[in-house]
C-alpha cells in the first residue's frame, strides 16, 4: 500500500493533496502507512488551514517555494 500511496502523493503535484482524500481512496488503514512513509522521509505532512495535506518531498519546497515568503527570503540569498 505504501507504494500507492506515494505514487497518488507525488501525482498530486505541488498543491499537495489532503489527508482526508488519501482516507477515501485507501481507507483508514493509510494512517500506518503515511506514518511510515514520513518517518521515511519520503513524504510531508504539513497544516494548510486547518486541512493536512501531504506532499512529496520535492513538492512541498515547490510549493514553500511559491508561497511561503519567508522561503523566498532565505533562497534568494
Amino acid at each position: 500500500m505504501n507504494s500507492q500511496i506515494l505514487e497518488r502523493v507525488e501525482s498530486s503535484g505541488v498543491c499537495g493533496i489532503k489527508k482526508t482524500e488519501l482516507k477515501k481512496i485507501f481507507g483508514t488503514d493509510c494512517e500506518a502507512s503515511l506514518d511510515s512513509l514520513a518517518k521515511e522521509e519520503k513524504i510531508i505532512v504539513d497544516n494548510k488551514g486547518i486541512a493536512h495535506f501531504v506532499w512529496s518531498k520535492d513538492n512541498y519546497i515547490s510549493h514553500l517555494s511559491q508561497n511561503d515568503p519567508k522561503f523566498k527570503i532565505l533562497s534568494g540569498l
